[in-house]
């Protein structure tokens, strides 16, 4: 959606039109960008560079977007990283390696749940641990 949204405002304001067909280009451009762009922080400004010479679309444009890039880049990272999270945790879940047993003295409680993924932890092997 970023770089659909960026490439579209970076068009306009350089005066550069894109008919219906491109914009549907676009459209398919940046969702097989999306799925193949790192969860690294920054990487969709790189990726938006991609999209922009596709188009003919000058890269300088990119100019227009760097200064309130970060604070939203750290939003996307966000994202990005919760998602990839939740999606291995489902995978893991699935897959029964994922393992919830309650804490030692806990009532069983979301609270009181610790979650590994692999084989089960033994008991106090983490108090022998820090002794």
């Amino acid at each position: 959606l970023y770089q659909g949204v960026a490439a579209l405002f970076i068009a306009q304001v350089l005066g550069i039109g894109l008919a219906l067909g491109q914009q549907i280009e676009l459209i398919l451009l940046v969702v097989l960008i999306s799925i193949g762009t790192a969860a690294v922080p920054s990487a969709g400004i790189v990726m938006l560079v991609i999209v922009l010479e596709n188009f003919g679309i000058p890269a300088a444009g990119i100019a227009l977007i760097v200064g309130v890039d970060r604070p939203l880049d750290m939003l996307r990272t966000t994202n990005n990283i919760t998602g990839d999270a939740m999606v291995a945790s489902v995978v893991a879940d699935s897959e029964n390696q994922l393992t919830r047993e309650a804490a030692p003295g806990g009532d069983g409680m979301a609270e009181d749940v610790e979650t590994t993924v692999g084989e089960p932890a033994q008991r106090g092997t983490r108090s022998a641990e820090r002794s």
